[in-house]
């Protein structure tokens, strides 16, 4: 509030062409389609793509992985994308969550820091959130299809570094994607 207008307009002017790069960026980026939930169509899980296999039989749902390449759907005959849709996202937030206890018992001594709750939800443009007075860490549902954080060194360091921020800095609450150097960038 206590900057000028004029100082704001020259701040991103000088910025424009870093602005224009970033805009090109996004642009170019791959997006997936928005998924049917049919048999042949692509899913990923930790990072790996497979192949959707639906299988129509009576029963509880449930997802299973069949081998290194095929996701299995298990559903009711006439079940439809949306209700298939909410199964894969149960599955992924069990696969997620099954991931995340052993990171929090590993890192919180390592930070000195204690999580009294901890959860996953769907996000649209984070990787997760916190609450540091709380001690409360949102994690992104999106994160069950990326390659687990402890799978290498940069992914362990990009993790710790998000940890270490969404649990002691509540100054800067919601953490936004890496980026491409691996170094997690913040906004408030």
């Amino acid at each position: 509030m206590h900057i000028t207008d004029d100082a704001v307009r020259l701040a991103v002017l000088t910025r424009l062409p870093w602005i224009r790069r970033q805009q090109g960026k996004f642009k170019s980026q791959h997006r997936q389609s928005r998924r049917s939930y049919v048999s042949g169509e692509s899913h990923y899980f930790q990072g790996r793509r497979y192949r959707l296999n639906v299988v129509h039989r009576p029963g509880r749902p449930h997802v299973a992985l069949r081998n290194s390449r095929t996701i299995d759907l298990f559903v009711p005959e006439g079940s439809d994308p949306a209700g298939r849709e909410k199964i894969i996202r149960a599955w992924y937030r069990q696969q997620l969550k099954a991931l995340i206890k052993p990171l929090i018992e590993k890192w919180e001594p390592v930070i000195g820091v204690e999580v009294a709750q901890w959860g996953v939800k769907q996000m649209k443009t984070k990787w997760g959130s916190c609450n540091a007075e709380a001690q409360r860490i949102w994690l992104n549902l999106e994160l069950a299809k990326k390659p687990p954080p402890f799978s290498n060194i940069s992914s362990s360091t990009r993790w710790s570094t998000c940890w270490t921020a969404t649990t002691t800095i509540a100054s800067r609450p919601t953490w936004t994607p890496s980026s491409p150097n691996g170094a997690s960038t913040a906004t408030s």
